[in-house]
This record gives structure tokens, C-alpha cells and sequence, in this order.
């Protein structure tokens, strides 16, 4: 593994590394290579149009506003 005896180990981090190297498939796709159409349409629905984003932004700011921040 290359770890020296003297070097403390986190395992969870040796397991999330482990995770992370492994194949995933997106939910929507129908293998690890997802055609680009269903790819796009698979992360849309985590992500925010800049309307929505200044929108949000502008509800965060009143409400610090409100809060005498």
C-alpha cells in the first residue's frame, strides 16, 4: 500500500478513496458510458438556471436583512 509504519492510517478515508475509484453510474443512465442527451437530462435536475440563483440570492440577503445582520 505504501504507508510507512510511522504514518497513522484513517481507514475511512482509505474506504472513500476506494469508493470514489469505482465505476459509477449516474440513476438514468443505462451504463458507465451514458449517451449525452441522458447524461444532460440526468444532471439538470441538480442544477439551478441563474434566474433561480439570483432569485435565492436575493431571498438570502432580505432575509439577513431582516435579521438585523
Amino acid at each position: 500500500m505504501g504507508i510507512a509504519s510511522s504514518n497513522g492510517v484513517d481507514f475511512l478515508v482509505l474506504l472513500d478513496d476506494v469508493a470514489a475509484e469505482q465505476e459509477q453510474v449516474l440513476s438514468g443512465c443505462p451504463d458507465q458510458l451514458c449517451p449525452l442527451d441522458k447524461f444532460l437530462n440526468t444532471l439538470s435536475v441538480h442544477t439551478l438556471n441563474p434566474e433561480k440563483i439570483h432569485l435565492l440570492c436575493s431571498q438570502a440577503q432580505v432575509v439577513e436583512l431582516g435579521n438585523g445582520e
